[in-house]
């Protein structure tokens, strides 16, 4: 017994010397009890060291188990790069049609504002009024995307969710603004036109004697003062109510142009209904923005 354990030991001690050149592979031939040496290729019993030679098989069945663990990792990323969910890559897409939507109905907004009157609106208004152009025309976009094709029902109605969620803080500001000036409008034309009458009654009683000079020169001035401050006050009122109606200015388009546009795009997505291109839930949220649209514009 002792003299087989020392032959074994020196087989063995060479081989732990001596590891697999760099690159070199191991090729075990296995069943369930036994394993093909590679260094004696004969068929030995599953041990920590062949029987025959001494190689050590620990380490063949090691690095054996290694590599396919790495294979099966290797395996099973490729599956899941392969099998990335559809709604990533949709997210991906939809985000860069967005940003191409957005950009594109900025460029259409500066461009109206160039050709647009001269009228300098406070920043407030300003502000309002391009976040409400823009979101509007991005809406509609939206729908000759769908009309086009370039969009899925699924995309579009999650978008438009979006937009119509985000647009709806500009739209009450731009209906609280307005509100606000048409109320101070009317205010400020009772006054006008009380300023306005007594500077005329003023007149009529300096015609009849009824006034004296004195009493005209010091109350006169002061009429005229109210009246022409009072007016310019109304006029910037009223430039700014027209400028917060001017939806379809904003948007590039004058308002029979718009209204035609959007007819068009109402009959184009019937037609889609009908031919079963599009759903019905589909077709009404689509008409439901363009309708949504016109009602703005009207308000």
């Amino acid at each position: 017994m002792i003299y087989y354990l020392k032959e074994v030991s020196e087989k063995v001690e060479p081989l732990l010397r001596s590891p697999l050149l760099p690159g070199e592979k191991m090729e075990v031939e296995s069943t369930e009890d036994l394993v093909r040496c590679p260094s004696c290729h004969e068929m030995v019993p599953k041990t920590l060291y062949c029987l025959n030679c001494g190689y050590p098989l620990y380490k063949v069945e090691f690095e054996e188990e290694e590599a396919t663990e790495e294979e099966n990792v290797e395996v099973e990323e490729e599956a899941e790069r392969e099998e990335a969910p559809l709604e990533e890559a949709e997210e991906k897409v939809e985000e860069e049609g967005e940003e191409g939507i957005e950009e594109e109905t900025a460029e259409v907004i500066e461009a109206a504002e160039e050709e647009a009157e001269i009228f300098t609106p406070p920043p407030p208004l300003e502000e309002v009024m391009r976040e409400v152009a823009k979101n509007l025309s991005i809406r509609m976009r939206m729908v000759k995307m769908l009309l086009n094709g370039e969009m899925r029902e699924e995309a579009f109605k999650r978008l438009l969710g979006h937009y119509v969620e985000r647009g709806e803080r500009w739209l009450s500001e731009r209906r609280g603004l307005l509100e606000r000036r048409r109320v101070q409008l009317e205010e400020l034309e009772e006054k006008l036109m009380e300023a306005r009458m007594k500077l005329e009654e003023l007149e009529i009683r300096r015609a009849i004697g009824d006034a004296s000079e004195e009493e005209y020169e010091v109350k006169a001035p002061a009429y005229r003062w109210d009246v022409e401050k009072l007016g310019d006050e109304a006029e910037r009122l009223k430039a700014e109510i027209d400028y917060l109606k001017g939806l379809s200015k904003a948007m590039g388009m004058n308002d029979e142009e718009l209204e035609s546009s959007i007819g068009e795009m109402m009959k184009n997505l019937e037609e889609l209904l009908n031919e079963g291109s599009i759903t019905q839930e589909t077709y009404e949220k689509a008409k439901g923005a363009l309708e949504e649209i016109l009602d703005i514009l009207k308000g």
